[in-house]
């Protein structure tokens, strides 16, 4: 057996590592910040009696086409030079915090570098780089390496004369729009905003980062919306809590869960089309990604959060974190803490937690039909759209005196189907919009005895047919309708007549008149006929009933009109149109004008 060992071709390598491992070349800027924020940590760790400002520093040169980075961190010996910056996988900051994870958390904590990768990045961004450093510790001379990414570097004597570390980037003709104080401005702030050593941009005295996580200052409010309008977000929450460690329970344990960060509800919401749900992720103060969606849960879409925790497992790029045990342990953590403070929002601030219902009432309830937790916290308090205006399902109930729950889910629901149902002491719930009846359905279920009754299924047991000859003379009058038409009773006796439809009547209207020069599919057409055969073989047809009400003193005096052959012709035109207009669901523009035709014929009849 012969052992041998790898050969590395390192152009080829650092090729593949810095222009795959990251799939934002930006992030070249937040790895090379990141070490210089690092860098001072270390400094202030080992060398416990520096007290000079801590700084880093972003200058660009257009005509040279170059970005400089500096700090006055610990910088580096020539033989840390050669070990750390030659050596890929090793890193200065990620074998400090491994002797400090034991030893001292909160300085092991103020370390963010993990992999010894990151200075890789560089290469995203630059065609040659060069480092200029000059470490704290004693007799250190200044070092100046520089790389093209090639296998080999230069080392050579440095000028520099204050402790800390230069990066020098060569721009690649295409980060070229890097060259720009107000773009660096900006990475600074969505990279590095929560660092707490301070960032400048050029020779600017006010510092790009804030250095304060919104969670830990002492406005948090102001300071959460400073955060989020600098992030293109102008709109004030309607309620905010602040998250923090957390304590869980396990099965023969319990574990703290290092957590920080604030969840805020926006002020509106479109559901399905602008859900939210999503939270921007942080590890160490460090920006890792925006729109996480496994962080809050499923049922919290209404909500968006900022998540800082330690315990979370960045990727190798940082870019975003693992799907281990630890995202599952802090997804408990801030589900536990949301629970709990939304329950509190209820009980003590009840117009706040209203507007949130309000605000987002049909997102709370399509996913509080999918976690029965959090639906038994919201179902006694959410408002539905009823014919009556927005109830609770207790009001509902307590209204209507029955445990039968009706509701109207096509997308045109039908007014006259309301009148109906509410003549009857029955008002409907408006379910056409998303997530109202995905919740009722879970009311549905979880309440032995409740019934939901789809508005249009109910209409025909609502409406008695009544065989009586005093109509027959009328009845006759509508010998050119395009509806059938019957005598009826039912509520209101106010409703003089109503057009009621089978549930596939608009299916099978649109079968029947389909153009015949329309190219279906193969088979399509004859599925629809098929469809359509079976509909009307059932006894469905795509013609309605028209119910004259008999119990309107309205239809008694033109019925006894029409038997005494005296009928005001004007005055029945005038009852046929308004009633298609009002219930005539297949109405299309076409049919609406030649109706208000028609209408305004009869009632130029009355003005003569």
């Amino acid at each position: 057996m012969t052992n041998a060992k790898f050969d590395l071709h390192l152009p080829g390598l650092i090729k593949i590592l810095a222009e795959n491992l990251y799939s934002d070349p930006r992030v070249g800027l937040r790895e090379l910040l990141q070490n210089s924020h690092d860098s001072i940590s270390r400094r202030q760790i080992e060398q416990p009696k520096w007290r000079d400002a801590p700084s880093i520093r972003i200058h660009v040169n257009k005509t040279k086409n170059t970005i400089e980075i500096q700090d006055n961190g610990s910088g580096l010996t020539r033989e840390e030079t050669v070990t750390y910056l030659a050596t890929i996988g090793r890193g200065y900051t990620r074998e400090l915090r491994e002797r400090l994870a034991f030893e001292d958390t909160e300085r092991y904590n103020a370390l963010i570098g993990q992999f010894g990768l990151g200075f890789l990045s560089a290469f995203l961004l630059a065609e040659s780089v060069e480092v200029e450093t000059l470490s704290y510790k004693p007799k250190s001379t200044p070092v100046l390496w520089k790389s093209q990414g090639s296998e080999s570097y230069q080392l050579n004597e440095g000028e520099r004369t204050e402790i800390g570390t230069t990066v020098r980037l060569k721009l690649k003709p295409a980060m070229r729009y890097l060259v720009n104080e107000s773009t660096l401005d900006e990475l600074v702030k969505r990279f590095a905003d929560l660092l707490t050593h301070p960032v400048y941009v050029s020779t600017n005295s006010h510092r790009s980062n804030s250095g304060i996580a919104p969670w830990n200052a002492e406005n948090i409010a102001e300071s959460l919306q400073e955060f989020l309008t600098s992030r293109g977000n102008d709109d004030e929450p309607l309620w905010f809590m602040r998250l923090t460690d957390q304590t869980l329970s396990l099965e023969q344990e319990t574990i703290t869960v290092p957590l920080a960060g604030i969840i805020y509800i926006p002020p509106r919401s479109i559901a399905s089309v602008q859900e939210h749900g999503d939270a921007m992720v942080f590890i160490r103060n460090m920006f890792i990604r925006e729109g996480d969606r496994r962080l809050l849960p499923r049922w919290a879409r209404f909500a968006r959060a900022i998540v800082e925790s330690p315990m979370l497992t960045p990727t190798v790029s940082r870019e975003d974190i693992h799907e281990d045990e630890n995202l599952n342990l802090v997804t408990q953590a801030i589900e536990q803490q949301f629970l709990a403070a939304f329950d509190q929002l209820s009980r003590e601030r009840s117009s706040r937690w209203n507007q949130i219902l309000d605000a987002h009432a049909n997102l709370i309830m399509a996913w509080g039909a999918e976690n029965r937790d959090f639906f038994n916290r919201i179902v006694k308090r959410v408002k539905l759209p009823t014919s009556r205006g927005q109830l609770t399902i207790g009001e509902y109930l307590k209204q209507t005196k029955s445990k039968s729950i009706y509701f109207q889910a096509d997308e045109t629901p039908r007014l006259s189907d309301q009148v109906l149902l509410e003549g009857c002491g029955k008002p409907v719930i408006d379910a056409t919009w998303y997530g109202i009846l995905p919740f009722l359905e879970r009311y549905e279920a979880e309440n032995k005895g409740v019934r939901l009754v789809q508005a249009d299924t109910d209409i025909p047991s609502l409406i008695r047919t009544v065989k009586d000859k005093k109509f027959q003379a009328f009845l006759g009058c509508f010998k050119n309708s395009p509806y059938s038409v019957q005598i009826g009773e039912f509520e209101p006796a106010s409703l003089p007549a109503v057009l009621v439809f089978d549930r596939n009547a608009e299916f099978l209207r649109q079968v029947a008149e389909r153009d015949e020069d329309l190219a279906l599919p193969p088979g399509v057409e004859a599925l629809l006929d098929s469809c359509a055969e079976e509909m009307q073989a059932d006894g469905q047809t795509p013609q309605g009933t028209l119910y004259l009400n008999a119990k309107s003193s309205l239809i008694n005096k033109l019925a006894k009109q029409a038997q005494n052959d005296t009928l005001n012709d004007t005055a029945f035109q005038l009852l046929y149109q308004a009633v298609r207009l009002f219930s005539d669901r297949q109405m299309d523009a076409k049919r609406c004008m030649e109706v208000w035709a028609d209408l305004c014929k009869s009632l130029e009849t009355l003005l003569k």
